[in-house]
């Protein structure tokens, strides 16, 4: 698989805390992504799904976010990933695709799903886990909807590095 990036012990981006992974490669492009980096194709770090599981098992988290990028571009990956994860931890995903689109395969392997294009003409300010208002937050099973009523602590989460003072700021409508 091709990752941008992977943000371990984060708390804005899916309930609890999350080991999110930002797939790379994008071709939906929706006007003012905040993720632009993740378009490109081709470029990204090479993870195979049994090292990503290898590195979520040393965590201790809530669960895992899958974002992008678009996740679903990289799907037989995808799902061998989410085969390992989903029967131990609580596993949301967000999508450029409209639900209908999203395969069967990854709905059965998916606690909470955020579908739909980001719209910046319909930013979405509550502290719930979308971009965009026009974008539908699906708690697709019995684990995913105890969620249905969760108000996340925080919207943002600004990072700081210690080695080379690199910032990452991250969230939803930041």
């Amino acid at each position: 698989m091709k990752i941008n990036k992977i943000l371990r012990n984060n708390q804005v981006n899916g309930p609890g805390v999350r080991y999110v992974i930002w797939f790379q490669g994008c071709s939906i492009h929706c006007d003012g992504c905040l993720n632009t980096d993740t378009w490109e194709f081709g470029i990204g770090e090479d993870w195979t799904a049994s090292q990503l599981f290898e590195d979520i098992n040393k965590q201790k988290i809530d669960g895992i976010t899958l974002t992008g990028g678009e996740p679903l571009y990289q799907l037989k990956e995808v799902e061998e990933f989410l085969r390992l994860v989903f029967p131990i931890y609580n596993i949301f995903l967000t999508t450029g695709y409209d639900f209908d689109e999203v395969p069967d395969e990854i709905v059965r392997l998916v606690d909470i799903l955020v579908s739909g294009q980001f719209d910046k003409n319909l930013l979405d300010t509550t502290p719930q886990w979308r971009g965009s208002t026009n974008q539908v937050i699906h708690f697709l099973t019995d684990r995913g909807k105890k969620f249905q009523d969760y108000k996340p602590k925080y919207k943002t989460e600004i990072r700081i590095s210690k080695k080379d003072f690199e910032t990452i700021k991250n969230g939803f409508s930041i």
